[in-house]
């Protein structure tokens, strides 16, 4: 896919200000048939880096509060993270096994196991139920795995019960890597109020 850099003098997000940031451009337009709405763009990480972000799934709302005025004592259960790149990644574990999780805001499904990961732990094997079809869509076409229900996933000390999950069977990109276990998305986190400490790397779970 092409894409282009260019510098936007300011955007906005709500009341939110931030100014000379460089942005990326491309061509967005076949999520539309995907996703059944316009996507004229996205904003992500070098915007929410600069505030705690807060995602309350409920109400529909993101809000960006200062961080000299955060206080994290009602924000819930706190979860240290670590930057994969730009994507925070927490230790938990899939069915009792260690792993390590990258936390996709963008992606709705609720966990993705990697195929290492699943290979090494006999995943598949040891759910017989599951059937294989497509799990995704993106700019760079269909994404397919084997579903199954996984009995118990923790974040932190969050732990999260009958999980929908993948398990990708990518044979090249990230899914196919061993840098972590696998990758939660908004079926998990829209169960939560989330919000984002970038400064502390603590994500809280409410």
């Amino acid at each position: 896919m092409k894409a282009d850099l260019t510098k936007v003098r300011q955007l906005k997000v709500g009341n939110a200000v931030v100014t000379d940031q460089l942005f990326v451009i491309t061509d967005l337009n076949a999520l539309k048939n995907i996703e059944g709405v316009p996507v004229p763009g996205m904003v992500g990480f070098e915007t929410f880096r600069r505030f705690v972000t807060r995602i309350d799934y409920g109400a529909k709302t993101i809000s960006l509060i200062d961080p000299a005025k955060f206080d994290p004592k009602d924000a819930g259960t706190p979860v240290p993270f670590v930057l994969n790149g730009r994507i925070p990644e927490v230790h938990g574990s899939f069915e009792g096994i260690p792993a390590m999780f990258d936390i996709d805001t963008g992606s709705r499904s609720a966990l993705t196991v990697n195929g290492p990961f699943a290979k090494k732990h006999d995943v598949v094997a040891k759910h017989p139920g599951g059937f294989t079809t497509v799990t995704g869509w993106g700019v760079g076409g269909p994404a397919t795995g084997y579903m199954l229900r996984a009995a118990s996933v923790t974040l932190g000390d969050v732990a999260i019960h009958g999980i929908v999950t993948d398990v990708n069977d990518q044979k090249s990109g990230a899914f196919a890597g061993n840098e972590y276990s696998g990758n939660v998305g908004g079926g998990i986190l829209k169960r939560f109020v989330v919000t984002f400490d970038y400064h502390d790397k603590v994500m809280y779970l409410k």
